[in-house]
């Protein structure tokens, strides 16, 4: 698994993929706080429009990788990591 940084784009509702709670959430600034600022993954901000994170991925994509649609994002990741566990 090679290591990756995720820029993780907030969607129309204001939401990304956050690979430390596994789980799509409101990019707000009690999430920031609350998570962004002590998670060991956090890499910045994506220029004010979303958040940066470096983890090891199972996927073969580029790096940096970019996500817009953060529900797809999950899905293929729990896809991914699923396959990845059966062998």
């Amino acid at each position: 698994m090679a290591s990756v940084n995720h820029i993780n784009f907030v969607d129309d509702q204001n939401r990304v993929y956050c690979r430390s709670r596994k789980k799509v959430v409101v990019f707000d600034e009690s999430h920031q706080k609350d998570f962004c600022s002590s998670c060991p993954m956090f890499r910045g901000s994506a220029q004010g429009e979303g958040v940066e994170c470096e983890w090891e991925d199972v996927r073969d994509i580029p790096n940096p990788y970019m996500v817009k649609q953060p529900i797809i994002e999950k899905n293929h990741i729990v896809t991914a990591e699923a396959k990845a566990n059966k062998k």
